[in-house]
């Protein structure tokens, strides 16, 4: 049997909109306060250095996003040139600027705004539902379940997934405006649904599926609330056809929207970039369709358990595991599901949680992209948990009862999905932030060595990770005040040494694989690893591949060669010993000695 009309709950406190729009954003407090006393991290100094220039390295039309030198990466020994896929966010870039004029190079109001944009969403949610179905309790679940998603922690505390958030709220905007504009038909609220589809766009690209989700809810929910249960049948279907072509207001501007974003963002020259983590859709639609094909299934298993996505990009070789785990789990959600298969707004949901990953996946799966689709899967998952006990009795008195199947998935989802997930969402903050100030913290050990010797080149031996591929460089350039050269030679997990060649020459050797295959060096490299003997000429530095390992997928020794004596007094080396950096003089090793490195084998204590 299938799920009848629901009723109407009359729950008079659910009806008071500025209250639960209070109770949402002090609920996102009470769960992510702690990233309130965290700084800035990693991706934020390329941002903070750049609003010290002047003149600005961009354009405030095009955003801080769109600077396409960047000396960090393309001073990178491997760095083979191209592009570099800049992209156009003039709004959160606008955002982030404001506040450091406002308020100075200080965290706290950005993190600020994170939290309440966070509970923001949840509430806006939580008014979309209850307008499309008539259900303030089903609604009221659907925003718990997104504010208690475990994964998006690690997007409301770090600053620089503020995007994220921006465009994700802009989204909801024009959901909820073009819902209100199907139901009553003022003109404001399909203005206001358009503004917002076009400031979502403008703050990341990922919002291109908006304009779909806006022309699926004219589809399926034409008068902006959902229906009787039949209103899926084929022969509905054909007059909702009809009546979608009939009603081309309600979703030719939302297209038009769309076209002319693609049109500019190509003219203006974005985009386009594909790496061995980046797979860019139009350049190289085969390899973006085998990522999608494994990586959606992790994202599935992220947002129907407490596992997180990054284990793909720490552990890639769990990806088939988790990806088999996945399906399966995903499967039994789709069962327990089937029995709403005649709800419009279920399928639009569906519809959202599987067109909001498509974008999300040219990066792989990660935590930060689970937030967007999470508006669909989260009216999904409040459905399953409305359909037991007691829940079930308020959202649906007078109904049938779901089958014994759906209620157990119901049960599933309560106990694997939601407990876990508030558990872990007050928890991880305690966790991510002091990971992401950690890069900050190790860094700024080297800033004093630098100030004391003031060289004209400093060159990082090794790293504690391989986080560290290209952060020292802003980071250290924000704490001693101007541009310096910085060069990460080598940034892995594993044991280092350096060996002495002669008087201008060193190399260095890594004991695994990780070097040019982690997954920070992947987002800027292309797909395979260079032959022995193939050269880098970077000016000061020369990089000659002298070894790969043993499977063949990666380097193990590469020779540097600089273009001055190793004595020079405008050099300064830098070794990680494991709790700070430190000088090390390469020219008083004997020609042929070699030095054994800080041990950064351990991937999990390198992060925390």
């Amino acid at each position: 049997m299938t799920n009848p009309a629901r009723p109407r709950e009359r729950i008079p406190w659910l009806r008071r909109e500025a209250l639960l729009v209070l109770c949402f954003i002090l609920v996102s407090f009470g769960l992510n306060w702690f990233y309130l006393l965290g700084g800035f991290q990693a991706d934020e100094f390329f941002f903070l250095n750049a609003l010290r220039e002047d003149p600005l390295p961009f354009s405030r039309w095009l955003g801080l996003w769109s600077v396409e030198e960047v000396s960090a990466i393309s001073g990178i020994w491997w760095f083979e040139g191209g592009d570099l896929g800049v992209f156009w966010r003039p709004v959160p870039s606008l955002v982030f600027e404001g506040s450091i004029r406002l308020f100075g190079e200080r965290a706290l109001p950005l993190h600020l705004l994170s939290v309440v944009i966070h509970g923001l969403i949840a509430a806006i949610l939580f008014l979309l539902v209850r307008r499309l179905t008539g259900r303030p309790l089903l609604g009221l679940l659907t925003g718990v379940f997104f504010l208690a998603c475990e994964d998006h922690s690690m997007t409301v505390g770090w600053i620089a997934t503020l995007t994220d958030l921006i465009c994700s709220l802009f989204v909801m905007i024009a959901l909820t405006a073009h819902a209100a504009w199907l139901e009553k038909r003022a003109p404001r609220q399909l203005a206001v649904s358009v503004a917002a589809l076009l400031l979502a766009l403008l703050s990341k690209e990922s919002a291109v599926v908006a304009p779909f989700l806006l022309v699926l809810m004219t589809l399926l929910v034409p008068r902006g609330r959902e229906e009787e249960c039949s209103a899926t049948a084929a022969a509905s279907l054909r007059a909702r056809a009809v009546g979608f072509l009939g009603d081309r207001l309600s979703w030719i501007p939302a297209l038009v929207v769309l076209v002319a974003y693609l049109v500019a963002f190509k003219v203006l020259g974005f985009g386009g970039m594909s790496s061995g983590v980046y797979i860019d859709p139009l350049v190289d639609p085969g390899r973006f369709l085998v990522q999608l094909t494994r990586h959606v299934p992790v994202m599935w298993l992220a947002a129907l358990s407490p596992v997180p996505p990054s284990l793909a990009m720490f552990m890639p070789g769990t990806i088939p595991l988790l990806a088999v785990a996945g399906a399966l789990l995903f499967a039994v959600f789709i069962t327990g599901l089937w029995w709403m298969r005649r709800s419009a707004v279920a399928l639009w949901a569906l519809a959202v949680f599987f067109l909001a990953l498509i974008p999300q996946m040219s990066a792989g799966a990660s935590e930060r992209a689970l937030y967007l689709p999470a508006i669909g899967s989260s009216i999904l998952l409040a459905m399953l948990l409305g359909e037991i006990g007691p829940i079930a009795r308020r959202v649906a008195s007078e109904a049938s009862p779901a089958p014994g199947l759906t209620r157990t998935v119901g049960w599933i989802v309560l106990v694997a999905v939601l407990v876990p997930g508030i558990i872990l969402s007050a928890a991880y903050p305690f966790m991510y932030m002091p990971s992401l100030e950690h890069v900050r913290e190790n860094v700024a050990t080297a800033v004093p060595h630098i100030q004391e010797r003031q060289p004209e080149h400093v060159l990082l031996l090794n790293a504690p990770g391989f986080f560290y591929v290209f952060y020292p460089p802003p980071i250290i350039d924000f704490y001693v005040g101007r541009a310096t050269d910085v060069r990460v030679l080598s940034a892995l997990n594993g044991i280092v040494s350096v060996e002495r060649s002669d008087d201008r020459s060193f190399v260095i050797s890594t004991d695994r694989e990780g070097w040019l295959t982690n997954t920070f060096a992947r987002m800027f490299r292309p797909p395979g690893i260079p032959e022995p003997g193939t050269v880098y000429d970077k000016g000061l530095v020369k990089a000659t591949v002298v070894d790969i390992t043993s499977s063949g997928k990666d380097v193990a020794a590469v020779r540097f060669e600089l273009d001055r004596p190793l004595d020079d007094r405008g050099l300064l080396f830098l070794r990680w010993d494991g709790a700070t950096y430190l000088p090390i003089e390469l020219a008083a090793l004997r020609v042929g000695e070699r030095v054994t490195l800080a041990d950064t084998s351990d991937v999990w204590a390198s992060m925390m």
